[in-house]
């Protein structure tokens, strides 16, 4: 009984963020304000709400999240997920794999491409087509360790229509270290101590290695 209760304290003590369709979540008569909050946020711009504090969830599922983004600006976007997540705590991740069957219709139409693996759709959102090297290579520059990283085929039959239908999808599981946090402290403490000089020099590298994930 009493790990049942302590089971139960857990669970009503879970909190949920949505940055998806805040209004619809919220006009659910299910919407519960103290366990679940919506938002609508950019994880691109590197900035998240006052209330996703830093090192403070414990899960992230990015479904077809990711794809949706310009290759160009990905990186920003999980340097902002790796800031929210706990050290310790997971990324779950599920995308298009490279050649799936909605890839194979853009080929097909031809003029939709606007970038290597990358496409726009009829009513102008992107999609974009991972290989298992490059979502290994996005994450771990990000910081995370990988725990699971591989396809996911599948061939679906519409029976009525007598086609089949070829599935590429990439699931993936990503692990911020655990010893993420004390790193970065022990970075920021060691900056802080240097002498002048050297803090100088400390401050122009990290400039330049701001500039340097910004351009990517």
């Amino acid at each position: 009984m009493e790990r049942e209760r302590e089971r139960h304290e857990r669970y009503h003590k879970l909190q949920a963020h949505n940055r998806r369709h805040p209004t619809t979540r919220q006009n659910n008569e299910s919407y519960d304000a103290e366990r679940v909050r919506a938002f609508v946020c950019d994880i691109t711009t590197g900035q998240l709400p006052d209330f996703v504090e830093p090192n403070s969830v414990d899960v992230v599922l990015m479904v077809f999240v990711l794809s949706a983004i310009s290759p160009d600006r990905m990186d920003a976007a999980l340097q902002c997920i790796f800031r929210a997540v706990k050290p310790g705590g997971f990324v779950l991740f599920r995308d298009y794999g490279l050649y799936d069957m909605t890839q194979m219709r853009f080929v097909a139409k031809q003029k939709r491409k606007i970038g290597e693996n990358f496409y726009v759709r009829g009513d102008g959102t992107r999609t974009f087509f991972f290989s298992t090297e490059q979502t290994e290579e996005l994450f771990t520059r990000a910081g995370f360790e990988k725990e699971l990283c591989e396809y996911d085929t599948r061939e679906l039959r519409n029976r009525k229509r007598m086609i089949s239908m070829f599935r590429v999808w990439i699931r993936s599981k990503w692990r911020k270290p655990i010893n993420a946090a004390a790193t970065a402290t022990a970075t920021a403490t060691a900056t802080t101590e240097q002498p002048e000089a050297s803090s100088t020099t400390t401050a122009s590298g990290s400039d330049a290695t701001t500039s340097a994930n910004t351009t990517s």
